[in-house]
């Protein structure tokens, strides 16, 4: 999956539009064809000290598509080149294991 954080701050003003362009991304709405292919979810956390959106991938066979996918998101988000998403394999967080970690 990946993931973008947010102040909390920046919830009122910013997360219902980036949610809908997460949600764009899914519907397939001006995506690269081989990084929508491996998008299967996504999922907004709001929680206290602050929100996060999470963009999960079904295959992580293909790298690339991975990184595609993340780079999309990131240009999705409007984020700058100092705002980092960062990718994580899910069933090794859940099984307590520390994966490799990508950042964009």
């Amino acid at each position: 999956r990946w993931m973008a954080s947010f102040s909390k701050k920046e919830r009122k003003e910013l997360l219902d539009n980036r949610w809908l362009e997460v949600l764009y991304m899914l519907l397939g709405e001006q995506v690269d064809e081989g990084a929508s292919k491996i998008v299967v979810g996504a999922e907004a956390c709001v929680r206290k000290k602050g929100d996060r959106l999470e963009v999960w991938v079904g295959d992580v066979a293909s790298m690339e598509a991975v990184v595609k996918a993340g780079r999309m998101l990131k240009n999705k988000l409007m984020l700058g080149s100092e705002d980092k998403i960062q990718f994580s394999l899910h069933r090794e967080e859940k099984e307590g294991g520390e994966g490799a970690k990508l950042l964009l």
